[in-house]
């Protein structure tokens, strides 16, 4: 039996799905489907996610994408005057349509990469019968993030109202600090938490399918039997 990661994530898309573990990733991707029946391979090998993507280039990008984000969804409509009921109606339209999307394209394979990594994580296992014992919503689901930035496309034009501040300015202090938040909290702020799951229920999960969940086996697979090798016991 191989140790157990002490950090764990996925990444799910159209007939793939990718886990991570600590700072190594695997990817299994699936053809077919439970009718025409469904191949599943492993088609990484194990790689180092530091290794792959420099932790200074994601936080570059990662701040430019905030920077535009913040500008675009909050200062232009502060600009030019548009009433705050329909920036809300605008930006939550958006928001869940987008999700929305995800969810029909990706819904079956979230779903089968969060209970697969649940039972990796819980019982140290990839083993079917107890993957199909988990539950597909997991709390520590990055939709949590977009529950920050939910929170603060809500409160900061009242505390603009309120204070005189423009918005743009207290949106990006409250994404910052909701964040910050995340963090020193480990994931369990519960307004997040809450948001996060109503996200997955109704939006980025369903029920997934048998060669869904095979497909999240084979990736979890993938780790341990790298991770076994890396460390036998």
């Amino acid at each position: 039996m191989s140790p157990r990661a002490t950090s764990s994530g996925g990444f799910s898309e159209s007939a793939k799905i990718t886990v991570y573990f600590d700072t190594y990733f695997a990817v299994a991707t699936h053809m077919g489907d439970n009718v025409n029946g469904c191949s599943i391979n492993c088609i990484n090998e194990i790689r180092s996610e530091s290794a792959e993507n420099p932790g200074w280039k994601r936080s570059l990008i990662s701040t430019l994408k905030f920077l535009g984000l913040s500008i675009i969804s909050v200062g232009l409509p502060e600009f030019f005057g548009i009433p705050l009921w329909l920036q809300w109606f605008v930006i939550g339209s958006v928001f869940a349509v987008a999700l929305y999307r995800v969810g029909r394209r990706v819904g079956k394979e979230h779903g089968a990469e969060h209970m697969a990594i649940q039972a990796y994580m819980q019982e140290n296992s990839y083993d079917l019968e107890i993957i199909l014992r988990m539950d597909r919503i997991d709390n520590s689901c990055g939709g949590r993030f977009s529950a920050i930035y939910i929170v603060a496309w809500i409160l900061a034009p009242l505390l603009s109202i309120v204070s005189g501040w423009p918005a743009f300015i207290l949106w990006s202090y409250l994404v910052v600090g909701g964040f910050f938040l995340d963090f020193i909290s480990n994931g369990k702020v519960p307004i997040f938490v809450f948001i996060s799951r109503l996200i997955q229920k109704y939006l980025t999960t369903k029920k997934p399918d048998e060669c869904a969940l095979r497909t999240a086996q084979k990736a979890i697979k993938c780790f341990k039997d790298h991770s076994f090798h890396k460390n036998p016991l």
